[in-house]
């Protein structure tokens, strides 16, 4: 045993001697020969490129000189369409009972007032009937009163029965007064006297508080229903929300009454007009974004309740760098532009820019000066010869 590891010993030390030995001499042939080992190579970008005149011509150069000014740009938030509250009416019946008709469907157009459920109810039938008791003992009440008023006059009746014909008159009269009110309170008109005999006391006839349009309808016919039912929502949609939220950073780029533009995922062809009506004055502490409400006018319902979409609010921002947006191009994903050096002589600069920028003009944060010359039409034609210089042609 202790032969054979001794063996693989010696074989292992005369491999690693004549590995060693063709290294040594490889090298020395190598060096000897001028070959060296290949090394990878990196191409330098070019600092300026210049062009012939026949293609200055060709590619149209045109360049402007940045200066500093105000510039007004976009504050761009996302929101939704919403119905203001105070154009919405949840219809529902002040009284139990059931529904024996239907007047409108989702969608159509109702006038304020107008019949849009009938219903039976006993408890409408009883109340009308409490109502038509007081009415009636009220008026027995008042002609007993003016009968003993007269006899009074004539010394026909004592002091004391005219007191007692104007306390049973004002009994009844308050009597009458808190049947009215209950009627009024459960949503039921008062009773024509003179046409008692042409409907039933327990009809009741729902009318919509509002003009607009029927968002919603649950009622149907032959249901029962309760005062907590909603049978149907109608809203004025003429004139609607966009609700948004507002992030901190952006809360001084807003103000009450500023001029909004909206744009709807749904209709991007339309633009909406509107203005800050409300700024929230607490911030969500989950999102830390403040509410804030944009009134926009609807007169051609477009503007659908629930579309999202985005408004463009535009604030001053002064002594900024502003650079035509058709100037500038990506490349390994930056943002460049082109500086003229000289004429026909041009230099690809980086540059930083407000990336929420909208519109024909972007924010330059660093990268150029004012008084730089920047290329502004020619743009891609000047790119596509930077790019053969950076890497060669075939």
């Amino acid at each position: 045993m202790n032969e054979l590891l001794k063996k693989n010993k010696y074989i292992f030390l005369v491999g690693f001697l004549l590995l060693s030995a063709f290294a040594f001499f490889m090298g020395k042939y190598l060096k000897k020969t001028g070959v060296e080992a290949p090394q990878e190579t990196v191409q330098e970008l070019p600092d300026s490129i210049t062009l012939s005149e026949d293609l200055y011509k060709k590619f149209s150069i045109r360049t402007v000189d940045l200066v500093r000014k105000v510039y007004n740009r976009p504050l761009v938030l996302v929101g939704e369409i919403a119905a203001d509250p105070d154009r919405v009416a949840q219809i529902s019946a002040r009284i139990s009972g059931r529904i024996t008709k239907v007047y409108f469907k989702e969608g159509s157009t109702i006038k304020k007032n107008e019949t849009i459920i009938e219903m039976e109810s006993p408890d409408a039938s009883r109340v009308r009937s409490d109502y038509l008791s007081s009415y009636s003992k009220y008026l027995v009440a008042e002609k007993k009163l003016k009968r003993v008023q007269e006899l009074s006059r004539l010394r026909m009746s004592s002091e004391q029965e005219l007191i007692n014909a104007e306390s049973e008159e004002k009994i009844m009269g308050a009597e009458l007064s808190s049947a009215k009110s209950s009627l009024y309170v459960q949503g039921i008109p008062i009773p024509d006297m003179k046409n008692l005999n042409e409907y039933s006391l327990g009809k009741i006839q729902i009318r919509s508080p509002i003009q607009g349009i029927a968002l919603s309808r649950t009622a149907i016919p032959g249901t029962q229903v309760t005062p907590s039912d909603t049978l149907g929502v109608i809203a004025d949609i003429n004139l609607v929300w966009f609700e948004v939220k507002v992030f901190e950073k952006d809360l001084s780029k807003i103000q009450m009454n500023s001029s909004a533009t909206i744009e709807l995922n749904a209709v991007p062809e339309k633009k909406f007009l509107g203005r800050v009506e409300n700024i929230g004055n607490q911030v969500d502490p989950a999102s830390r974004t403040i509410n804030a409400r944009i009134v926009l006018n609807n007169t051609d319902h477009q503007a659908k309740i629930g579309l999202f979409g985005k408004a463009k609010i535009d604030y001053e921002k002064g002594d900024v760098l502003t650079i035509p947006n058709n100037s500038v191009f990506d490349w390994d994903n930056k943002k460049f532009c082109f500086l003229e050096l000289k004429p026909m002589n041009y230099k690809i600069v980086e540059i930083k820019i407000e990336e929420s920028s909208d519109g024909n003009e972007i924010e330059v944060l660093s990268g150029l000066n004012e008084g730089d010359r920047i290329v502004t039409e020619g743009v891609f034609s000047l790119k596509s010869i930077y790019l053969k210089s950076t890497f060669g042609e075939d």
